[in-house]
């Protein structure tokens, strides 16, 4: 699995060189790029464990009666995505010592230094993704609204459960003077067309490898254009969410923040299909009384499903 994915991420690197001016290049983030077995240090039982709370099942465990229940929960983008051993072991992270024995990699550029980029650098920047770990190691972040979501709804589906994080936008500009991270809603058209553009294949082929029995897109409406693009099917409105909301009290939102399904609900990628759903970031839902508890509740409805959610 990881050989596949290794496969498609040092093709994305060296069509960037062929797409982007170098100019782009040397202020974009590295990118984020899956991991899902034969890592390092996140994808095992025991850190797993102490990453989100819950006794994991390894992503690639062979199939079997009591095969776990696959979830992917996919962010919108990455923020601070920038790797060096000073900076794991300065800013109050908990990683171990050993964890990363590359050059520093803050920006594309050095995480792809030519239009060469060779399966070395799309494993580096794997690896990145696997010592990261659900954020088990940086305990602030580890603590935020975005990963309490995450662990609340990977509990839903337990006790067999495998979870894998992912993100939409693998790669974004940086201010100047760097680093401060421009977010996907501020940064140009054009770079925004870029962008989209460039990337446009890669979720649609992970979950074809990953092969994931239900996706939550926890991206909200703003990142609707590009969800819609990367997927090449709709979105349409979810009833079931809004008759949930209508019991928590939630407020009454605009039709296009409520919870969505994608178009007839499954995801046809390649030889595989999968359930998803596109809900609201959980920084939305925490700021709003009765979202979070009503899209809970909407995701536990799945669970209690999932016998049928499950490809």
């Amino acid at each position: 699995m990881n050989e596949e994915l290794c496969e498609l991420y040092a093709d994305f690197l060296r069509s960037m060189h062929a797409k982007f001016p170098r100019e782009l290049l040397e202020i974009l983030q590295p990118p984020f790029f899956l991991s899902v077995d034969d890592a390092p240090y996140g994808y095992n039982e025991t850190v797993l464990g102490k990453a989100a709370g819950l006794s994991l099942q390894p992503w690639t465990m062979p199939k079997a009666e009591a095969n776990p229940f696959k979830l992917m929960i996919v962010g919108q983008e990455t923020f601070g995505w920038q790797w060096s051993l000073k900076g794991m072991l300065e800013n109050g992270y908990d990683y171990p010592r050993d964890a990363w024995k590359h050059p520093t990699i803050d920006t594309f550029l050095k995480a792809s230094p030519t239009d060469n980029s060779s399966h070395e650098d799309a494993q580096t920047m794997m690896e990145a993704t696997s010592i990261f770990c659900f954020s088990a190691y940086q305990a602030r972040n580890h603590r935020s609204v975005f990963w309490r979501f995450t662990r609340e709804a990977a509990r839903a589906f337990a006790p067999r459960i495998s979870l894998l994080y992912n993100n939409l936008v693998k790669i974004i500009p940086v201010h100047e003077p760097y680093p401060i991270v421009r977010t996907w809603k501020k940064i140009s058209t054009a770079e925004r067309e870029l962008i989209g553009e460039a990337q446009s294949h890669l979720i649609r082929r992970e979950i074809e490898i990953t092969r994931p029995d239900l996706v939550i897109f926890t991206t909200g409406p703003h990142y609707d254009s590009i969800l819609e693009s990367s997927l090449k099917i709709g979105l349409e409105n979810d009833p079931r969410f809004g008759d949930i909301a209508e019991r928590h009290h939630a407020p009454r939102a605009p039709e296009d923040w409520r919870a969505r399904a994608l178009k007839s609900t499954r995801i046809p990628c390649g030889n595989h299909v999968a359930k998803g759903i596109r809900v609201y970031h959980p920084g939305y839902m925490n700021r709003h009384r009765g979202i979070w508890s009503a899209c809970m509740e909407y995701i536990e409805s799945l669970a209690a499903a999932s016998g049928q959610i499950k490809c």
